[in-house]
């Protein structure tokens, strides 16, 4: 207001003057609030990080290059919002996408699915908001519409590591494993760390038969994440599905060493020394399994078989 009226008195030093004040002030108030949402988020806050973003809005500065993001509004969006396609996006997108990752955050999420939708409404080339709607329609089983907006986000950005995984899930649960598996192996090509993407594979060509595929995909994984129970404990039953017996035992003790506490790597550790008829340490396995989870039947069967093969070859070796 004080600007335009030097302006119209011909003061034009003093209305940049004005404005260039009035701009150092919004960058402030900016650079407060995103210290606030900050703040707010570390502390597990989200709503008052929803209400900082929603004061911020207000306060862009005037002189903003609105192809760039302020300081303020760098600070306040997530990481993965800064054009993951390399978009340019203006401040504001900027903050409505950290409005709707703290909408999420507070499980708001039909007031972030608002949010996100009025994104691609404006700006349609901006990936994360697609690969977001993508998410949380999976989430709730629209399978048509998660495939629709995660294969846009690949469209717009086909390093998305998060979309190829979750695309190839949801073809998975399609039923379209074909698909499932191509995209899978983008996501792993893309990040060969990338763990959820190698287990969901390995089951699922397990599921289908493929017992050879899905332990190549876990040895591969095995490699990055070498400690890791639950890989350990999957390796340990693809090879005693195999009949490789001493290559089990050796991935489910190495589960053991890191989860102690594992029912199920302690039950599959007890069934491949039954395979190789070493029953007393079987029924110490099987015996663990069960104080651990009651619900594992089969390994109380199995401890009586067991006790009946040690009484066999006790009465074989008397007679």
């Amino acid at each position: 207001m004080e600007a335009q009226k030097l302006r119209q008195t011909g003061d034009v030093k003093g209305a940049t003057a004005a404005v260039l004040a009035c701009s150092k002030v919004n960058v402030e108030l900016s650079a407060a609030h995103g210290n606030l949402a900050r703040m707010f988020e570390s502390l597990g806050q989200h709503d008052k990080v929803v209400a900082q973003l929603e004061e911020l809005k207000h306060d862009i500065s005037v002189g903003a290059d609105l192809n760039k993001p302020t300081a303020s509004a760098r600070m306040a969006a997530p990481g993965a919002a800064l054009g993951q396609s390399g978009t340019r996006m203006s401040p504001e997108t900027l903050l409505s996408l950290a409005r709707a990752q703290a909408l999420m955050q507070s499980r708001r999420v039909p007031e972030a699915v608002n949010e996100y939708n009025a994104i691609v409404q404006k700006e349609p080339g901006i990936a994360i908001a697609h690969q977001q709607l993508g998410l949380v329609a999976a989430h709730s089983g629209d399978l048509t519409l998660a495939e629709k907006e995660l294969k846009e986000a690949i469209r717009l950005d086909e390093k998305d590591v998060v979309s190829h995984t979750s695309l190839a899930m949801t073809y998975s649960s399609l039923g379209d494993t074909g698909k499932a598996k191509q995209e899978f192996e983008k996501a792993l090509l893309l990040e060969p760390r990338n763990l959820e993407a190698a287990g969901h594979l390995s089951s699922m060509l397990s599921t289908h038969g493929d017992h050879d595929a899905a332990l190549a995909v876990l040895e591969r994984a095995v490699k990055h994440h070498p400690n890791n129970a639950i890989l350990r404990n999957n390796l340990g039953t693809m090879h005693s599905q195999k009949g490789e017996y001493h290559a089990a035992i050796l991935n489910f003790q190495k589960a053991l060493s890191v989860a102690p506490d594992m029912p199920s790597a302690h039950y599959g550790l007890g069934l491949a020394y039954y395979n190789l008829r070493d029953y007393m340490h079987s029924i110490g396995e099987f015996k663990r399994a069960l104080q651990l989870d009651p619900s594992l039947i089969d390994a109380h069967n199995k401890i009586e078989s067991a006790y009946r093969h040690i009484g066999l070859a006790s009465s074989g070796r008397s007679g």
